[in-house]
């Protein structure tokens, strides 16, 4: 696997040294980088972007497998829905 946006793609093996050595610098837990891609969708998904978005940003073939695993991530939108339809009331 490579991960690739930067100057040059990075081996998985090197990003995993990257991930232990920061997260000790820092003094937290180290996750694993697995991790960072639901880390990733939760940030997204409570800043209120579409799921849409995130299934997009993620890489998956159909939103239903993004719906299917982070659906738990937007318990708000149906208190959203019914305060949209009680300003039209």
């Amino acid at each position: 696997m490579k991960v690739c946006g930067g100057v040059k793609a990075l081996r998985d093996t090197s990003i995993q040294k990257h991930n232990v050595k920061y997260s000790e610098l820092a003094g937290v837990k180290t996750i694993r980088i697995h991790d960072f891609r639901h880390s990733h969708a939760s940030l997204l998904s409570n800043e209120g972007i579409n799921i849409q978005e995130v299934s997009r940003r993620l890489g998956h073939s159909n939103i239903s497998m993004t719906w299917n695993t982070y659906s738990h991530l937007y318990p708000r939108e149906e208190e959203r829905a019914i305060s949209i339809l009680n300003k039209i009331v």
